[in-house]
């Protein structure tokens, strides 16, 4: 079935932009389903393997458990400051102010990593095992 556009006078039909200009429809429908499942190991004791978003969303809510964290539910979009909080803005505030030096020398100490150069004297001999 067309119609004609009263506007620029060309037939139009289904699958068509009914305004000016009646281009095709160029939209696309997202799948639920995941080809193949996908396994999810820290939310439940065992790990469990789902073939939809929809099946882990309602296994989930079964359990009483959520993807998003409370304060976020009922917000399909969220602004980048809604989970800022005071102490949160306060650390970061402490974060910022630290001053940090370059230093001359190869090395950098971490409290939890200690990086250096360091210079082999002799050659290394990497074996590797056929499976």
């Amino acid at each position: 079935m067309t119609e004609r556009c009263p506007t620029c006078g060309k037939d139009f039909g289904v699958g068509q932009w009914y305004q000016c200009p009646h281009e095709p429809y160029r939209g696309t429908a997202v799948p639920d389903d995941v080809p193949g499942g996908f396994w999810v190991e820290n939310a439940w004791t065992e790990p469990r393997k789902f073939y939809s978003q929809s099946a882990y969303e309602s296994a989930l809510a079964a359990d009483n458990k959520m993807l998003a964290p409370r304060w976020a539910q009922g917000s399909k979009h969220l602004s980048r400051w809604t989970g800022m909080d005071a102490q949160t803005l306060d650390n970061a505030r402490v974060l910022v102010s630290r001053h940090s030096k370059a230093s001359d020398t190869d090395e950098v100490r971490c409290e939890t990593l200690s990086v250096g150069t360091r210079v082999l004297d002799q050659a290394v001999h990497v074996r590797g095992e056929a499976e």
